[in-house]
């Protein structure tokens, strides 16, 4: 599919990636997605443009910062989970600014600490609060443009919370962002029979998996429309 293509393609545009993923989250599949976790720091993540460069340098700050503690304190959770949101939100702010190579590092770094905080978790840490650090990493590594890894984590995350509505619906949404429309689908259906009709959000899953079906529709004719175009400028040549 031509269309498809494109969107797939679209991911390579680093600088566009983030802002594209959530402007798919929130028009073209219907949800309000959000993609930006909350770190241990209180920087302030939402920036306007022209403030972007300063926040930059804010976080690096910040990080320096982490990395000099984390030496002194190898192994502890907090240290490593902060760094890692660190990395996160500053990447964020690297694909704003269009640093795309800083922005792919920092979000595979992410990737690697979250999952090296799963290490020194506390053991209270009960299984919805790994599954969140597998969450958090899957994000990462997709950001990261490290597919593999980010389809790997996502799983793990979801073999520990089946019935997460955030965690499946964001999944969903990726896999439909990366042309994987039926493995989407089929992460819907599964999040809903593990949530059951009694489910807290089982209504709101009903809605996204609707959402979906139109939005595969929709693309499956706009390709087929760009087909036809295609090759009706190819047949006046």
């Amino acid at each position: 599919m031509a269309l498809m293509k494109k969107i797939r393609n679209a991911k390579n545009k680093k600088s566009s990636q983030i802002a594209f993923i959530i402007i798919l989250a929130l028009i073209v599949v219907g949800l309000v997605i959000s993609f930006a976790f909350m770190g241990t720091s209180n920087i302030k993540t939402n920036v306007s443009s022209n403030d972007i460069s300063s926040q930059i340098k804010t976080y690096e700050s910040a990080i320096s910062q982490s990395r000099s503690d984390l030496a002194k304190n190898p192994g502890n959770y907090s240290t490593v989970k902060g760094l890692a949101d660190l990395l996160y939100n500053v990447g964020n702010l690297y694909g704003q600014n269009s640093q795309n190579t800083k922005m792919t590092a920092a979000f595979i770094e992410a990737g690697d600490l979250y999952l090296e905080a799963l290490k020194y978790a506390p053991t209270e840490l009960n299984d919805a609060g790994k599954a969140s650090l597998y969450y958090q990493a899957g994000m990462s590594y997709w950001f990261g443009s490290e597919d593999d890894l980010s389809t790997e984590n996502f799983e793990k995350a979801i073999a520990l919370a089946p019935a997460s509505y955030e965690i499946n619906a964001t999944y969903a949404t990726v896999l439909f962002y990366s042309g994987k429309t039926e493995v989407a689908v089929k992460v819907v259906d599964n999040c809903l029979a593990a949530m059951g009709e009694d489910g807290e959000y089982y209504s709101e899953m009903l809605s996204f998996k609707e959402n979906l079906a139109k939005s595969i529709e929709e693309l499956s004719k706009a390709a087929e429309n760009e087909s036809t175009t295609e090759n009706s400028g190819e047949t006046t040549k």
